[in-house]
């Protein structure tokens, strides 16, 4: 898939949790498959409030745009994890819109838009391999931050974000309910790292 955030070579985070694993870029083609761990984990939240469904639509754009990376875990060819990078840059889909509407300050910016794992696969560090994977893929394209909104109720992914050095920095209203927004800014291990592996894949 041809896409404004290539693969960097190599992965630095590995799940602790066995042989069988396959980080993958996603495309167009495996929107079944995201399609179907997203229902699952809807089924395990019970009607939950703290993840809502995103559409078929969504997912399609997301495989295919540019702007993002869909990256994830397979287990035996099994898809058990995905996270989603999106560099909405100025748009009005930035995060940090509602933050600030300096341009440069979202020119830096770029969205964790999703991360999610399969019930038994939790425990597995999968989600904070992939979330360390996109970031490290957002260093290389010149960002200086990424920002993720979770639902406040969701104390699971709080937890997570805030074990991975995201810091809570403020609120956003938006169409689907109230949502704390997280930061986590792009150091220069991130960049170093981005940088040398963006070098030896060239």
């Amino acid at each position: 898939m041809t896409a404004d955030f290539p693969a960097p070579a190599g992965v630095r985070t590995h799940p602790d949790s066995g042989h069988g694993f396959e980080l993958v870029d996603l495309g167009p083609a495996d929107l079944g498959e995201l399609l179907d761990l997203q229902a699952e984990t809807l089924s395990i939240l019970k009607g939950s409030p703290v993840l809502r469904e995103n559409s078929a639509t969504m997912f399609a754009r997301c495989l295919a745009a540019p702007e993002h990376r869909v990256l994830g875990w397979r287990k035996n060819r099994l898809l058990v994890a995905v996270a989603i990078l999106y560099d909405a840059r100025t748009s009005d889909e930035s995060v940090r819109k509602y933050l600030t509407s300096d341009r440069s300050a979202l020119a830096a910016s770029v969205n964790l838009k999703l991360v999610i794992a399969r019930g038994g696969f939790r425990r597995a560090n999968l989600s904070r391999s992939l979330v360390a994977e996109l970031e490290r893929t957002a260093a290389s394209r010149g960002k200086q931050e990424v920002l993720a909104t979770i639902h406040p109720d969701n104390t699971a992914s709080r937890g997570l974000f805030e074990s991975l050095g995201y810091h809570e920095v403020g609120q956003a209203s938006t169409s689907y309910g109230l949502r704390l927004i997280y930061r986590r800014p792009l150091d220069s291990s991130d960049t170093a790292f981005a940088a040398t592996h963006t070098k030896e894949s060239n």
